[in-house]
């Protein structure tokens, strides 16, 4: 008699026939219908109600007219990398954006962290080069 591992399995549902991936819950269905020739009157509503200073219907439509930014391009003049201290100078360019307002503290978050991953990638080359040289001189002097 072998003992089966009758736990879930990662991946195998059990349930051959179960819910195809991609359908849809009945309920919603049944509104979606409900509601499919009504779109335009409802926005209407939503927007009248606005106007006449319902808070909850000018923030609904306010949201949809004006979404929220999630982010934009920044442009800084920075010099070219071509070593760490490079990476540092322009992690103070981007200090002195945010400074001035030039772009917001999230931005300049985000670009410093692309500018400190650089310059870690360049120290991890500059310490790579330091050591195959000393394994050089050690091995090269045996």
């Amino acid at each position: 008699m072998t003992n089966k591992d009758t736990r879930f399995q990662k991946g195998v549902s059990g349930n051959r026939k179960g819910r195809p991936l991609g359908s849809r819950n009945q309920s919603i269905l049944a509104v979606e219908k409900l509601m499919e020739n009504q779109a335009a009157a409802i926005t209407q509503k939503c927007v009248d109600m606005a106007m006449d200073g319902d808070p909850t219907a000018l923030k609904l439509c306010i949201s949809r007219l004006i979404p929220i930014r999630r982010e934009r391009s920044v442009s800084l003049a920075l010099q070219p990398l071509e070593g760490s201290k490079d990476a540092l100078r322009a992690i103070g360019t981007v200090l002195e954006a945010v400074g001035s307002g030039v772009i917001t503290p999230g931005e300049g978050t985000s670009v410093a962290r692309l500018l400190d991953g650089h310059r870690a990638a360049y120290k991890t080359e500059e310490l790579e080069n330091r050591l195959i040289a000393l394994e050089a001189r050690v091995c090269g002097a045996n």
